[in-house]
């Protein structure tokens, strides 16, 4: 299992960590963008949305390669998801902020399918 994000690292709410993702079957060098305080720590950001700057309306190709930068608004793409979840399911928290509150939902277990299996 790719370990991407550990508890080790310093307590930096947001740092960007130059990694390999890796599995036996894959490799990827990505900037990750670990959370090391939230909940415990250890979360890999695959998702940011709250500046507004970048359009998230976008093609397949786009969400699969990933887009925007780290220190803004971004999507880390559906290959390094997949590389991240592809020997076992990793659990999912969702942040949610709207009207000045702020609500989350964690899920055990979240697998992203590779894209010949849709």
């Amino acid at each position: 299992m790719p370990v991407v994000c550990e508890r080790d690292m310093n307590n930096d709410v947001n740092k960007v960590y130059p990694k390999y993702i890796m599995t036996p079957q894959f490799t990827l060098k990505r900037e990750i963008l670990c959370d090391t305080q939230t909940d415990g720590g250890r979360w890999t950001i695959i998702q940011r949305r709250t500046k507004g700057d970048v359009f998230f309306n976008r093609d397949w190709a786009s969400y699969r390669e990933g887009f925007g930068k780290l220190d803004g608004d971004f999507w880390l793409g559906n290959e390094a998801i997949l590389i991240l979840t592809y020997v076992q399911p990793h659990e999912l928290r969702v942040e949610i902020q709207s009207g000045g509150k702020a609500y989350f939902a964690r899920y055990a277990s979240f697998k992203l399918e590779s894209e010949s299996d849709k």
